[in-house]
This record gives structure tokens, C-alpha cells and sequence, in this order.
């Protein structure tokens, strides 16, 4: 086993998430970029649903209204999930904890600032699937490129 091997393996990884991370490794084996970037986006996404988990127990223990910032949560779940086709609209106000009303409110905000995009469900049209703009991938990856998390 490889020292990349072995810091894999080393991550703590909540065994709710470790079908997510085997998606993900799925679609980067996928795709058309190397390895190098590979390990990039995963660390990305790895981050990302860190802070996602740590934003989580903040509002749990302090409670959401300290920390109100619906389209971050938005953005941030959307980047997260990694979902191939998007989300439902119901669904990412559901997981981010943004209230649907609002969350549809800002999800129009943030299709005009081109960092969203809107389609209709493949097989469920009364459903709208929700997904990150390349602009809003690169956005986030710029972020959290960025940033340190405990260290």
C-alpha cells in the first residue's frame, strides 16, 4: 500500500458518507483528468462536506438564527452532494436547513449570478433538479482551495 493508500485509509469517515465517497471516486476514475487532479477534487469535496459537518453541530449547538447565510448553505450542499443530475429543490432546502420558500428565493438569486442552473428531472417532471454552474464549481473550488480547516 502506497503512502496516498494509507492516507486514504487513514481518513475518518463516517460510514453514512463512505458510499458518497465511493461515488465520487467513481465519476473522477470517469472522467478525463489525472490522477494528480483527481486527488485535488477529492480533497475538495472531502473539505467541503468537512465543513459542511462542522457548520451542521454549530447550528445544533447554538441554533440556526446566529448563523443565517441561506445561499452559502445553498452553495455549499449543492458542492457537497455530488450528485451527477443535481438536486431536487426540495431536497437541497431539506439538507441545507434552508426553509423551501427562502431557499427558492435565493436559488433565483443565484441562477442570475450564473452559479446555479435549473433542470427538469429526467424521469419526473414535476420535480426541478438543481446543480452547480461550471462558474459555481470553480467558485467553490476557489474557496476552498483557500481555506484551512483545523490546521
Amino acid at each position: 500500500m502506497g503512502q496516498e493508500d494509507r492516507e486514504l485509509v487513514e481518513l475518518k469517515i463516517p460510514q453514512a458518507d463512505l458510499h458518497r465517497v465511493m461515488e465520487v471516486l467513481s465519476l473522477l476514475s470517469q472522467s478525463q483528468v489525472s490522477q494528480d487532479n483527481q486527488k485535488k477534487s477529492l480533497d475538495l469535496w472531502l473539505k467541503s462536506r468537512a465543513l459542511l459537518a462542522d457548520r451542521q453541530k454549530r447550528a445544533l449547538i447554538f441554533g440556526k438564527a446566529m448563523f443565517g447565510e441561506p445561499p452559502w448553505e445553498l452553495l455549499l450542499t449543492l458542492f457537497a452532494s455530488a450528485e451527477s443530475e443535481g438536486i431536487s429543490v426540495n431536497a437541497l432546502a431539506e439538507r441545507s436547513g434552508v426553509p423551501a420558500t427562502s431557499a427558492k428565493r435565493w436559488l433565483d438569486y443565484l441562477e442570475q449570478q450564473g452559479l446555479i442552473g435549473r433542470n427538469d428531472h429526467s424521469s419526473d417532471t414535476r420535480k426541478t433538479m438543481v446543480a452547480l454552474t461550471s462558474k459555481g464549481i470553480e467558485r467553490m473550488q476557489t474557496y476552498l482551495q483557500t481555506i484551512t480547516l483545523w490546521g
